[in-house]
């Protein structure tokens, strides 16, 4: 989660930000982020939402939310552009957005609240502190609360590999040597029934690669390089 400060709207006690991919923590947010009301006139915020696979359910989370009260009403936006959003002083009142490079610079120019007074902040694991931190971090706030991860997993025919003798590889050059079997008997090594090529990328080569570094060391590294 993030949050974002700015003035727009005076009436709100917290303008928020939220990351990630899933769908966990979600209505949380959304009543955590809205105030009670003395007025009969609804407050309105703005909810960004960047991955297409989730608006359906963050639909049906407002909705829910909706009938709930009626002191806030919620406007759903899948197509800011959110850096222009953040200079004209109009970035969404809460969103989801996936914790990477893009967040890194709103994270380190200060341009997001802190949220470490918030009961989910000292509800995550330590374990994950590590992988917040070596993106980017602003000394004193708790910028981002994850909510939600992914896995990725190789699915494999055990009975091709079984035919053809073939152990289960867990190194780079092993996987190479399986393919390569596997190719010289006719046999396709990688088989998807997939939708966007972008996927193909990410698993076959970002996965595979990034396994093989130290991610929180390496960025690590690389910072303390850059500010010598």
């Amino acid at each position: 989660m993030l949050a974002v400060q700015t003035t727009r709207k005076p009436g709100l006690s917290r303008r928020s930000f939220l990351l990630g991919a899933g769908a966990v923590g979600a209505g949380f947010a959304l009543e955590g982020c809205a105030p009670a009301q003395s007025s009969t006139t609804a407050t309105e915020i703005t909810f960004y939402v960047s991955k297409p696979e989730v608006i359906g359910y963050f639909d049906r989370v407002i909705e829910q939310f909706h009938r709930s009260q009626d002191a806030v009403r919620v406007i759903r936006d899948s197509t800011s552009n959110m850096s222009a959003d953040f200079v004209r002083n109009q970035p969404p009142d809460l969103g989801c957005w996936n914790y990477n490079f893009s967040v890194a610079e709103f994270v380190k120019h200060g341009a997001l609240s802190d949220l470490s007074d918030m009961p989910e902040a000292k509800a995550i694991n330590p374990k994950l502190w590590p992988l917040l931190t070596q993106t980017a971090e602003y000394p004193g706030r708790t910028c981002a609360i994850p909510y939600s991860m992914m896995s990725a997993s190789v699915i494999y025919n055990k009975e091709i590999f079984a035919q053809h003798g073939l152990s289960v590889p867990t190194t780079w050059p092993q996987l190479v040597t399986v393919c390569k079997t596997l190719q010289n008997a006719g046999i396709a090594p990688f088989y998807n029934t997939i939708k966007d090529t972008w996927t193909v990328g990410q698993g076959m080569f970002d996965y595979s690669i990034g396994g093989m570094v130290d991610v929180p060391q390496f960025f690590s590294t690389l910072n303390s390089q850059a500010r010598r």
